[in-house]
């Protein structure tokens, strides 16, 4: 019986070569401009396999150790030459024709050395693919040091062409030169334009010369201080400021302020430099350094290498024992890249410590990047500790600037109970100008100093929610004072400026201003004995920072019992506890507080003139002194804040005031008249 089932048939499967090596190339590579990085890479690698056998005696030193890149304008012709350990006629065969497979890492695997474990760049086998970006015909003449007679080998092929052509010839001296017939013409002018940035942006720090045809030097090799300086710090450190200004130019010219020296430790091998640059505008939110590897450039700011803290750092770092993806375009993210980032961010923390211990340094620096050091240090306990002493704040009522170390030591040493805390006190930038100048006189008669916070008023929302813009002075004041072990105190408290007198004769001025008030729900009236000025009256919008915190921490605390599907899980009624007290949050944001100066003689005049006029029943009086009210309440709203104040409007204010004591005055005559 025969078997009716269709047999299988044996099929080749075919590779159109050509094709199949543009899609690798573009899939890769995709920009041209990578395939400098590739040559100088592989050129590299054969320099650095010379010199391990030059080490290990196994050729002669013929003293040259360069590699040669120029682009022939004419012929469009890319060339780059090294003089390195060159190819044989099989290491051709072996590792040329065949894409994946790496004549550096079978040397690499072969090599008992960890140093050059650690320098050699290449590992994939691949990087010549990137020369298909920029053109299609590529030709490769090399010869190895192993080699006693002149013969080379010469290889070509074209990127379309699923065969490569090779030949014997005589080669003058060891070592390879690829050239390159560029066959498009934006990737000619971009040579034509970038190849100097180029070799400079990839090759800045190769352990190897590179010159262009006129011997030209085109890299650092030589000038690299964490090399060529030593490790003395007296030393290194000016080293490196001169490496920053020169690498930053054309873009920057600005000298670092204060640079941290990268070295290798026990645990990894690295070495470099971060620095705070003195540019306001930097701002580094992506955690990014210029990263090489093996001194080949990985990325410029590649993200996600500097701690989240660290918005006022830059760094160019390099690392022998990362691991770049198949691409270069970044590393692997594995516990390797896990310690280095550890170590990087303890060395750092180390350098900014330093800079927190130079006073004068330290403020250059904050000058600069006042929110961005306020913004890291609440973001990292380790940076906290090692900085906030010497955080500048300004002294209210002086041009005086002074470091938190700097106020403590102060306050301890004029502190009279020992048993009590040492107390900081604070006050808020958005205080009224009458207000700030009466808590600025009462500091000075107490002689105490409060620091100034930069904040801003509360907003309410369309929808009826409060915002309060947070206050990095403030919020670094509390988190200052919680871990010292100090009391954070408004300095209106400490001065106990605008407590109110509860004395009942003010009740009928209380009630007289309550009549007139525009928004009665929203206003608390209060009657203080704060020392004499010339405003009788000041207004005072309420602080609803604290209340706002504790209406996040509420929303915090809900969250923490919600379930993964979002339901209430016992906590059903807190979205209504939320929303009462956002409300109240809203309420809050529109009172206001208005402070009657009892010992002002315009307040103790009308209190009199109220007494007379109520004993005696005169109506008439009684709406003059509403009207006298009603004066004296715009004129405190003209002079908190609402509207522009400044020389010419106290003026302004000081002959208004003047003219409602000439009024209060004509009101006590006509009262005595007509009693």
């Amino acid at each position: 019986m025969t078997d009716a089932r269709p047999q299988y048939e044996e099929v080749n499967i075919t590779v159109e070569t050509g094709e199949m090596l543009k899609r690798l190339a573009d899939s890769l590579y995709p920009r041209p401009d990578v395939a400098i990085r590739e040559l100088l890479a592989n050129a590299v690698d054969s320099m650095l396999i010379k010199r391990d056998r030059v080490d290990r005696d196994e050729i002669p030193d013929d003293k040259r150790w360069h590699i040669e890149i120029h682009f022939n304008q004419m012929q469009s012709i890319l060339t780059v030459a090294d003089t390195g350990a060159g190819m044989t006629d099989q290491e051709v065969r072996d590792y040329i024709n065949r894409i994946g497979a790496s004549g550096t890492k079978q040397y690499a695997d072969e090599s008992k050395s960890r140093d050059v474990l650690r320098q050699l760049i290449g590992q994939f086998g691949i990087g010549l693919l990137a020369c298909f970006k920029l053109g299609d015909n590529l030709t490769i003449v090399t010869r190895s040091v192993t080699q006693g007679d002149n013969m080379g080998t010469e290889w070509k092929s074209r990127g379309a062409e699923p065969k490569a052509r090779m030949r014997r010839l005589q080669v003058p001296q060891t070592g390879t030169t690829i050239t390159l017939q560029v066959s498009y013409e934006p990737n000619h002018d971009m040579l034509t334009k970038e190849l100097h940035s180029l070799v400079r942006h990839y090759g800045d720090l190769l352990p190897f010369p590179i010159i262009n045809n006129y011997g030209d030097p085109l890299n650092s090799y030589g000038k690299v201080p964490w090399e060529s300086a030593g490790t003395e710090h007296s030393k290194l450190v000016p080293a490196l400021k001169r490496y920053i200004v020169e690498r930053a130019r054309p873009e920057r010219i600005n000298d670092p302020l204060w640079v941290i020296p990268i070295r290798p430790t026990a645990k990894i091998a690295m070495a470099g430099v971060v620095y705070v640059p003195a540019d306001p505008t930097f701002s580094n939110m992506n955690q990014s350094v210029d990263l090489y590897v093996r001194r080949m450039l990985v990325k410029k700011d590649l993200p996600g290498i500097l701690p989240k803290s660290l918005f006022f750092c830059q760094g160019v770092v390099d690392c022998a024992d990362l691991t770049m993806i198949m691409a270069r375009e970044d590393v692997m993210r594995d516990a390797t890249f896990d310690s280095f980032r550890t170590e990087l961010e303890l060395q750092v923390r180390e350098g900014l410590e330093k800079l927190a211990a130079h006073q004068g340094d330290f403020e250059q620096v904050q000058a600069c990047f006042d929110r961005e050091i306020k913004a890291g240090v609440l973001q990292n306990d380790g940076l906290f500790s090692a900085m906030a002493d010497a955080i500048t704040f300004r002294i209210v009522g002086e041009s005086q600037w002074q470091s938190l170390r700097e106020y403590c030591a102060e306050a301890e040493k004029n502190r009279s109970d020992p048993a009590t805390k040492s107390c900081i006190y604070y006050m808020s930038s958005i205080s009224s100008p009458y207000e700030g100048h009466q808590v600025k006189t009462l500091l000075h008669q107490q002689k105490l100093k409060a620091i100034e916070i930069q904040a801003l008023p509360a907003r309410v929302t369309g929808e009826g929610d409060v915002e309060v813009p947070a206050s990095l002075d403030r919020v670094v004041l509390e988190k200052f004072a919680a871990q010292r072990d100090k009391e954070l105190v408004p300095a209106t408290d400490a001065v106990k400026a605008f407590e109110d007198t509860g004395d009942a004769d003010w009740q009928q001025v209380k009630n007289l201003f309550y009549n007139i008030l525009p928004s009665k729900g929203d206003m608390e009236l209060r009657v203080s004995g704060f020392a004499p000025a010339d405003l009788p009256v000041l207004l005072r919008t309420e602080d609803v920072s604290k209340l706002a915190q504790r209406i996040k921490a509420m929303e915090h605390a809900v969250a923490r019992f919600r379930t993964d599907d979002d339901s209430d899980n016992g906590v059903e009624g807190a979205a209504d506890v939320l929303k009462a007290a956002q409300r109240q949050a809203v309420k809050e944001a529109q009172r206001v507080q208005v402070v009657l100066n009892s010992d002002n003689q315009v307040m103790q005049d009308l209190m009199q003139a109220l007494n007379d006029a109520a004993y005696r029943r005169y109506d008439k009086q009684l709406k003059k002194a509403a009207d006298i009210a009603a004066e004296l309440y715009n004129l405190a709203l003209q002079y908190s804040g609402y509207q522009a104040s400044g020389p010419g409007m106290q003026q302004i204010l000081t002959l208004r005031c003047s003219l409602v004591g000439d009024y209060l005055r004509l009101l006590r005559l006509d009262s005595d008249r007509q009693a």
